[in-house]
């Protein structure tokens, strides 16, 4: 899955915050760091459209309860939240991520 590939680099380049967004979208980029320069990194934050697959037990029961992170839409995810995520490595994030319906 592309996105979980972009997830473990930028949780391996340490990265602050990482944007993953289609190639059809468009980001003031400056309005986007100004906004971020305000949030601790390392606190673990997914910002994105929120909602779907819940109900839906595929991936586990808290995205069946509260949803989560909804496809196209573009996602940032902090620091902290790059490392939880990767914190098993790269091949389980891929695994557990690419799962599709």
């Amino acid at each position: 899955c592309k996105e979980a590939s972009l997830i473990a680099e930028a949780a391996r380049r340490n990265a602050s915050w990482l944007v993953i967004t289609g190639e059809d979208h468009y980001v003031d980029t400056a309005q986007v760091e100004a906004v971020l320069q305000y949030l601790d990194p390392t606190v673990p934050v997914a910002m994105g459209c929120h909602g779907c697959g819940k109900g839906i037990s595929l991936w586990g029961e808290l995205v069946a309860k509260k949803g989560g992170l909804c496809g196209g839409c573009s996602e940032v995810l902090s620091q902290g939240a790059l490392q939880m995520l990767a914190a098993h490595g790269r091949s389980a994030l891929i695994k557990e991520y690419g799962m599709e319906m």
